[in-house]
């Protein structure tokens, strides 16, 4: 994918995460929101890996609100998918605020797309940037899960509501 597409996926999650209110108690997998980085640590089945600064510093600039940053990442296997998490942390309070999963099985997104609308119902918001880009948003009582399908990749992210 070249770098101005990876920039606009980048860009959608941005305003997706923007446009997200912050509150609320919800969790991920084997994570709560408002977790540290050292219980996030301690509660994963896998071994995390913090992020240098300079990883950080991207994250901040392409993919967060500006408010957080990725510090921690890994391997999540769910099923017959496989992900790449970046865990997201508040930069003032050092709290969990997000879980993006990238997914790393790409010739399952379509089935992905199908398992997800099947376990959250209907999107409550469907977007269709261009041809073969587009975004589904579902909500729970303290998560908002967005799925994004770009060119060549697919994303699932789990924030606080």
């Amino acid at each position: 994918m070249s770098r101005g597409r990876h920039i606009l996926a980048f860009a959608v999650i941005a305003f997706m995460a923007l446009a997200l209110p912050r509150a609320g108690q919800a969790d991920w997998a084997y994570t709560e929101w408002g977790m540290s980085l050292d219980e996030v640590i301690a509660a994963s089945p896998v071994k995390l890996t913090p992020l240098d600064e300079k990883v950080q510093a991207q994250t901040r600039e392409y993919i967060s609100d500006g408010r957080s940053a990725a510090m921690l990442a890994g391997w999540h296997v769910e099923g017959a998918y496989t992900y790449i998490v970046l865990f997201y942390f508040d930069l003032e309070t050092r709290k969990l605020v997000s879980a993006n999963l990238d997914l790393r099985t790409m010739p399952l997104a379509d089935e992905l797309l199908r398992d997800l609308t099947e376990k959250y119902g209907a999107p409550v918001e469907s977007r269709e940037i261009v041809p073969g880009f587009f975004s589904r948003v579902w909500e729970e009582a303290d998560n908002r899960i967005v799925f994004i399908r770009t060119f060549d990749t697919a994303k699932v992210n789990y924030f606080e509501r």
